[in-house]
Order: C-alpha cells, then structure tokens, then sequence
C-alpha cells in the first residue's frame, strides 16, 4: 500500500478545502496509507476515514488553542514567523515537520504547503502540486514597493516548488491558465482534474431539518468572511435594491471571520431586518435548501464548492466571473455572472427576481451530475499510477 502525505493550509478550518479533501479521503482511504500535515489546525473538523493518521500541526489557530489550553499568542506570533521564513528556508521547515518516507508527498494547495513538499529531497518521493484557486495573486509585478518584496519571495519560492514537482493538479480551465500564465515552463505537467462531490449525502443533510421560509425571495452567501470573498459586495447590492424599493429580498449570510464586524456595520438598520449574518454553521445545505439563489463575490477562487452543491440541489447561482464559474454557468439556465460593482450585481439580482420562476430545479441539478465522487476517486487512483510509471 502506498504511503501517501497530504500537505495542507488547514482543513480543519471549516473552508471548501477541507470538505473536498473530506470527500477524496473517503473514497481513496482503503486503497492508500494517508497522512496529513496542516499547516494550522483548527477545531472545526469534517467527517474523515479512521485509518488516517496526522503529524502535529505547524501551529494552532487560536479556537483550537483555546480548547488545548495553550497560549493563543505564542501560535499567533509563530504562524507569522513562519509566513516570513518557509518562503526562504522550506528545506529546514520541511525537515523539522516531516521525519518519514512517503511514496507521494502532495501539497493541496499553493503557497506554503506546496513550498514544504517541494523542498523534499528525497528522490523515491514523488511530489504533486493540487491546487484549488487561481495563483494570479504571485504576479509580484502588479503590488507596489514594499509588498512587491513579500510577493517576490512567494513568486521564487513557488516557481522552485512548481520545478521540483512530477505534476500539477488544476482543479478548473480558470486554474489551469492562471498557472501557465505565471509559470510558462509547467505548462507539461499541469492536468486538469475536477473536484467530486458526494450528491446523495447532500440530498440527504438538506433534510437533516427545517429552516423558517417566508415570502420573501432569499439570497444566501456561504463561505469565510474575509476580504478575497468580497461580502461587501453583496449587501452594498442588496442595500441598493431597497433603496430602488424592492423590499421582497432577504439575504443569508452564513460564515465566520476577521470582516464579520465591518460587514455588520455595512448592513446597517438592515441588520437582522433582512440582512441575516447566521455564523458559521456544520451543515448548510438545509439553509441552501430553503434558500431561492447563491450568491458568490469572490475576488479570487478555483472553483467554488459551494456552487457545484448549490445547483446540485437545484439552486441557480449568482456569481461574479471567478474561477470556474463560467465553465459550469449557463446564463438563464443555472445562473448568471456580473460584474465587480454593486450596480451590476444589483440588476442581475432584479432579473432574477423577476424571472426566477423560469429557472427549474432539476435542469440545474443536471448541469452539475457529471462532477461526482466516485470519478474523482478514479481519477486520483489514475494519477498516482501515472506519476509511480515516472522514472
């Protein structure tokens, strides 16, 4: 059996990494020896096989720190020395963290995992970069002196990672282009595999109970408060279509983060009077389930989890033009894209209440079948054998 290590961010954290790395451990679990090592661990944690086993985390996050009795500071001030370091130092770190032997080491993101697993230097070890959003953000050229210079030292420290690796992993087009884009050379060892999703699990948990509906046409966010998902965005929207006196809206906001007092301050009067910011919350689906449209402002993604489980259950999605979105959005069909200001996002919220009664549930849960678990699982059985064939 072969000894696989996933390096990552978190999964722990309650994100769309975490519950897609849920999903793929579950199907390959039987069939590979897996570790994980997170960078940060976390205390909100998705259903994971038991066979598989985890090093000690690079450092906690303070709930997880909390609830170990440790001292937040000493994690806090160590996760930023290590932000500085790994990018000039990745053999020390990968050696301190990682003392085995793996078959595969993969890292499922960009950045810091994937600088650690790049720094292996071990030649039996094959090394696979998975990575899940767009890396536009390494163009250092684009920041002003002196973030440039925190950017420089990311964009050398993933172009040696990216050269050290025997393949790429690009889970969209959008993904896939933005690391040609960046790094020409990989061009050859980028493959594109989607993300699976476990279909009947989500019917199922959408059921798991009730959320309160009324008349009003509901509009739900799900995903970290931070400022790379841009919520702002969609209450500025909402704001303006009640200044335009369309008062038959709600929007659902479920999510935890550092934006989370801004945003509240944002909404205003509409605070808890059609704008509802519900907290982070384990199971989702029965709030999608009730729910009329998803709304996505990301300013940055790969391809957003929670659109592919929206449409799954029937859900048409509002979306700003991230990622892999126009690679799964039919326009009128399971959802439209728009534009990066709150007037545009404003009118394409109008449209579709105007003409929500068009969008049928089971055509947009079509538009979404073929992106299932069990392929993916194969497809990743397929992939390590390719890379094992590598001489």
């Amino acid at each position: 059996m072969k000894k696989i290590l996933f390096v990552t961010h978190s999964i722990s954290r309650g994100g769309g990494v975490g519950k897609v790395f849920s999903i793929l451990a579950t199907q390959i679990a039987h069939e590979f020896d897996i570790t994980v090592l997170e960078r940060g661990e976390n205390n909100k944690t998705f259903p994971m096989p038991k066979t598989i086993k985890y090093l000690s985390p690079m450092f906690y996050y303070p709930e997880r720190a909390r609830e170990l009795g440790q001292k937040v500071h000493f994690h806090t001030v160590k996760r930023l020395l290590q932000s500085m370091f790994i990018s000039i130092f990745p053999n020390y770190f990968h050696d301190k963290y990682i003392k085995d032997v793996y078959d595969f080491e993969i890292s499922f993101n960009y950045l810091y995992p994937s600088i650690i697993v790049g720094a292996c230097s071990n030649k039996r070890t094959k090394k696979i970069m998975w990575i899940h959003s767009d890396i536009y953000d390494l163009s250092y050229q684009k920041y002003p002196f002196p973030q440039n210079l925190v950017s420089y030292l990311h964009f050398y420290a993933q172009r040696t990672a990216f050269k050290n690796a025997d393949k790429i992993v690009a889970i969209s087009n959008n993904t896939r282009k933005s690391i040609i884009d960046v790094y020409p050379f990989c061009a050859d060892k980028v493959v594109l595999i989607p993300n699976g999703y476990n279909f009947p699990e989500m019917v199922n948990l959408s059921n798991a109970f009730s959320v309160k509906r009324n008349e009003r046409v509901r509009f739900i966010s799900i995903g970290r408060l931070d400022s790379r998902k841009n919520v702002q965005l969609q209450i500025k929207s909402i704001l303006l279509l009640y200044e335009r006196g369309i008062k038959n809206v709600e929007l659902y906001i479920l999510g935890e983060g550092e934006e989370k007092k801004r945003l509240q301050s944002i909404a205003g009067i509409y605070l808890n009077n059609g704008i509802y910011l519900q907290g982070f919350q384990r199971n989702p689906y029965p709030f999608i389930k009730s729910s009329d449209c998803l709304l996505i402002t990301s300013k940055s993604e790969g391809f957003p989890t929670v659109a592919v489980e929206a449409m799954a259950l029937g859900k048409p999605v509002l979306s700003t033009p991230v990622g892999g979105m126009d690679e799964i959005i039919e326009e009128g069909i399971n959802g439209l894209i728009f534009d990066y200001t709150p007037e545009d996002m404003a009118t394409k919220m109008i449209h579709f209440v105007k003409s929500r009664s068009l969008y049928r549930g089971e055509t947009i849960s079509q538009s979404v079948t073929k992106y299932t678990d069990k392929k993916w699982g194969e497809n990743f059985v397929e992939l390590i054998n390719e890379v094992n064939r590598k001489k």
